[in-house]
């Protein structure tokens, strides 16, 4: 009897717990349909623009104030016709950044945004918004170094493709040339379209990196002309990256494809990065065997370097794309960046292209070497 009450006990709270979450949840949204009725019920009246605007700068306030920000960094000075209001923020965080949030948080509450303006050298940003079809607030924030405030945004999420080269033809290869975010596209250094490739991709704005061959426990590079195995001298290694670099002069960094032999051989790696640290390029990890010598080896040689969290296509179904993109979303919103890798695939890309314009696209996506490059 008193197993049984204490299981209901359990269940009890953690049915509390659930409603608890999405009464929060709920609230938000409430309040967000709050202000934007608001809005649209008093779009046409112009003594109600101050107003709406001092809505506007509250939930600015409320936004910074949940990233543990202090009060006394902001303020406020109100005219006849304009609100206006000043941020000073730690300055450890980049203008690209308190650009983004602002920007979406503006685009959450659908606030008319006129225009941004960057001042670098005096480290301002101003925003500068409508109500009523009209200049009604600015908001500037100054980026001030010392300060003690410890923001916090959502991490940044890097996607690199691999194993293009293979193929120019299909459409989701001209599609992934074409995306309309940030993605990284890493290249086999001699294959049949890798020239082409990492050419098309520079143009379009796009960052390469070569995806060099190497030694796995299971399967076999044997195929591939340029390649790092683990029977290999430091000589034939430097060889190895130096024609590599020579085929791909669009790359920004490399990772390997496959090598969880080569990757977890102490020897060999501590070869590999004594040579490439003269490159002045990065590294990405991708992390095919748990054992990787990579980050320690890197590190001691100076090389940039991160490694790849997770594989988003491990499963070529759809779902399974998005439900592993769902999780680096988690992962994001713990405030840490994260780095993903897929594959050149319809059903790849069909997906990474849903999920980047239609279900995440506030996220800030960037090329690896943003994240890597600090």
């Amino acid at each position: 009897m008193k197993k049984k009450l204490y299981i209901i006990v359990i269940v009890l709270l953690v049915i509390n717990s659930i409603l608890f979450i999405m009464d929060s949840k709920k609230d938000e949204k409430v309040k967000a349909e709050n202000f934007l009725s608001k809005f649209k019920t008093t779009k046409n009246i112009e003594s109600d623009s101050l107003s709406i605007t001092n809505d506007i700068f509250n939930i600015i306030d409320e936004e910074f104030l949940k990233k543990d920000f202090s009060k006394r960094w902001i303020y406020n000075k109100r005219t006849d016709s304009l609100w206006y209001k000043r941020i000073k923020v730690p300055n450890t965080i980049g203008m690209a950044r308190y650009n983004r949030f602002v920007q979406t948080l503006f685009r959450k509450y659908k606030v008319d945004l006129e225009k941004v303006s960057e001042n670098e050298p005096a480290k301002k940003l101003k925003f500068y918004f409508n109500v009523n079809d009209s200049l009604s607030g600015v908001l500037e924030l100054r980026l001030v170094s010392g300060l003690n405030e410890k923001i916090k945004f959502n991490g940044r999420m890097a996607i690199v493709i691999d194993d293009l080269g293979d193929q120019w033809g299909p459409e989701y290869i001209q599609g992934l040339l074409e995306f309309p975010k940030p993605i990284t596209l890493s290249i086999f250094p001699d294959h049949w379209a890798s020239k082409r490739t990492a050419k098309a991709a520079k143009e379009k704005g796009k960052e390469v990196m070569i995806h060099l061959p190497m030694e796995p426990l299971k399967g076999s590079v044997e195929k591939e002309k340029i390649k790092i195995t683990t029977d290999m001298d430091r000589i034939t290694i430097d060889s190895m990256i130096t024609q590599a670099l020579k085929r791909i002069p669009e790359a920004k960094g490399l990772n390997n494809h496959m090598g969880s032999k080569a990757t977890s051989s102490y020897e060999v790696m501590d070869m590999f990065f004594d040579i490439y640290k003269d490159k002045g390029m990065f590294f990405v990890d991708s992390k095919t065997t748990p054992k990787s010598y990579c980050s320690l080896i890197a590190e001691h040689y100076g090389v940039p370097i991160f490694e790849c969290e997770l594989f988003l296509d491990n499963s070529d179904k759809e779902e399974d794309i998005e439900e592993m993109f769902r999780k680096a979303t988690d992962h994001i919103s713990n405030g840490a960046d994260i780095l993903v890798i897929g594959h050149a695939r319809l059903n790849t890309y069909k997906t990474l292209l849903r999920m980047v314009t239609e279900v995440y696209p506030e996220i800030d996506y960037v090329f690896a070497s943003q994240l890597i490059l600090k």
